[in-house]
Formats: C-alpha cells, structure tokens, sequence
C-alpha cells in the first residue's frame, strides 16, 4: 500500500498567490537587472562628467536588448520552473521540499543572481565596447555560478534546519 505522502504528492497542488508572486519576481528580476544597472551607470555615468555613450546610441541598442533579455534572464527562469515543477510534484526528487524551504531557496536564488549580475554589467556598462556581444554566454555563466553559490548556501541552511527539528 503507498504512503499516504505518496499520494498526496502525486496529484499536482496549484501555487498560491505569494509563490506565484515570488517565481514571476525572480523571472522579472533577471529581466530588469540588466536594464536598471545599465541606466543607473549611464546616470552616475554623466553627473560625474566622465565620458559615456549618447542617448541616441544607447536607443539604436534597446531593438538588441529586448531580445537578449530572455537569454539574461535564462537561469533565473530555470530557477522557477524547478521551484513549479516541485510545488506541483511533478518531479518527484523535489516534492518533498517543505514550501518554507521552496520559498528560501527561490529568495536566496534571486537574490544572489541578482547581485551576480550586478557584479557582471557593472564594468560592463561603465566602459562598454561592441564586443561585448560576444561574450555574452560568459557573462550568463558567470552570474548563474553566483545563483548556484546563493542556492547552496540557501539549501544548506534549509537543511540544518529541517536536522534541527528533527
């Protein structure tokens, strides 16, 4: 006879508005990120009098940008569609993560991400050059290690809590 468990897992549970809030603000997060930071240097940029690129230039950029906003975004969206597929008991390895553990991980995920791409576009903004294009898949590994160290930190935590209450 399966556990009780079992078959409560094994029915898809719907979201509730705080997680579904949460997941669509980690995907949003590493959609803006990259926006926000490139403004915010262009701003610091020009009040501090250093040289930077025209407004008119940075326009002939955004048609580019919006479509490689979805590939900065790619780990953060690989990182709701894990946090879903768990809340739903699709996979089964992930069903029994508590929902307080699910909702720490997807902060902690976001958080460091987020940092991570702050740290990648910083310098990349301040002194930009075409051949940044390029290096683009360096730059999403890069801050897709920072949101794996933020996880880990976050999954270790998790664990010694759950250990804690036992």
């Amino acid at each position: 006879m399966p556990h009780p468990r079992d078959l409560a897992a094994s029915a898809p549970a719907r979201l509730g508005k705080g997680d579904r809030l949460l997941l669509w603000g980690a995907v949003a997060s590493g959609v803006a990120t990259p926006w926000i930071v490139a403004v915010a240097v262009k701003l610091h940029l020009e009040a501090s009098g250093e040289p930077t690129w025209p407004w008119s230039f940075v326009g002939r950029w955004i048609v580019l940008s919006l479509f490689l906003s979805p590939f900065h975004a790619a780990p953060f969206v690989a990182l709701s569609i894990a946090a879903w597929l768990g809340a739903t008991g699709r996979v089964r390895w992930l069903r029994d993560i508590a929902a307080w553990e699910r909702r720490v991980l997807v902060a902690a995920g976001t958080a460091s991400g987020v940092m991570g791409m702050v740290h990648v576009f910083l310098p990349v903004f301040r002194q930009f050059h075409p051949i940044v294009i390029v290096l683009l898949p360096l730059f999403v590994a890069r801050y897709a290690a920072s949101m794996a160290a933020g996880l880990g930190a976050a999954g270790a935590g998790a664990y010694l809590v759950r250990v804690a209450r036992r």
